[in-house]
């Protein structure tokens, strides 16, 4: 779904003595509202009541499973230094997903910091509506994550105007490329 992930895969058959021929075929990152029963403006009624309490202020959004390579503790000990500089000015970061593997140490932050006296918000296993919520209302969004295939957020995130901070690295500069 990327040049990068093809040229892992390409590099995988070469050290394992396999031949075969290969070719990006890109995931979309359309977010397809009409396809999901969203209408285009979705309004606060139809979301969840924590999505609407998250986002009474400004607020940054990461959107993705909770694990190690999506480097959400790098990401929050990051968002502690912005704090540490802006004080009550720190937009919320909510980060929307659902709990992976080896999420521990990560958990261990938020509970220990108080999810940053409540800077960083978690809002588990959003729906379709949730996300579109957010992402239309989001200052900007941010995807850090270390390694992916592709990137989703990121297309998401652009598809719906919206800037995006991402990582450099593997896929995630291609998802924009076109946008």
């Amino acid at each position: 779904n990327s040049e990068a992930t093809k040229a892992d895969l390409d590099a995988w058959l070469a050290c394992n003595k396999q031949a075969a021929p290969t070719r990006v075929v890109p995931l979309a990152h359309q977010f397809g509202l009409q396809q999901r029963g969203i209408p285009e403006s979705v309004a606060d009624e139809t979301v969840g009541t924590a999505v609407r309490a998250a986002t009474a202020s400004p607020f940054v959004v990461h959107v993705g499973t909770r694990e190690p390579r999506k480097n959400l503790l790098a990401l929050a000990k990051a968002w502690q230094l912005i704090q540490e500089t802006l004080g009550p000015d720190t937009p919320r970061l909510i980060i929307a997903g659902s709990r992976g593997w080896l999420h521990e140490e990560f958990d261990a932050f938020i509970a220990e910091t108080k999810s940053l006296g409540g800077r960083i918000v978690i809002i588990e296993r959003p729906s379709d509506r949730d996300l579109a919520y957010l992402y239309r209302r989001c200052m900007f969004t941010v995807f850090v994550s270390v390694k992916e295939g592709w990137g989703l957020p990121i297309g998401e995130g652009l598809w719906f105007g919206r800037p995006v901070v991402c990582s450099n690295t593997s896929s995630m500069p291609e998802v924009g490329r076109h946008l």
